[in-house]
């Protein structure tokens, strides 16, 4: 037991942190697995001309991206739209 624990220490160290889907290039959100270039580029597309997202669910928004892709990536994306313009009276989809 002590062992696989150790394991699980040791590899958790090397897991790249989440994506975040205000300020992720293209290349870095392609390369999760369930979006690749095409579903990057609309998520692009979805925060500089729409808004930035306030949460990952917002992601139902994205034309191409539904509940099946969302459940895929979520372990690897995160939204924060710290520093980023929000329109006024945006509140988060769910």
């Amino acid at each position: 037991m002590g062992l696989l624990y150790a394991l699980f220490l040791v590899t958790s160290l090397f897991d790249p942190p989440p994506a975040d889907l205000n300020t992720a290039d293209s290349s870095s959100l392609a390369s999760i697995p369930g979006l690749g270039p095409s579903k990057a580029g609309a998520i692009i597309n979805y925060r500089e001309t729409v808004s930035p997202f306030l949460t990952v669910g917002e992601l139902a928004y994205v034309p191409g991206v539904g509940p099946s892709t969302i459940g895929n990536v979520a372990p690897f994306v995160t939204a924060s739209p710290s520093g980023m313009t929000i329109p006024a009276g945006r509140v988060p989809r769910t």
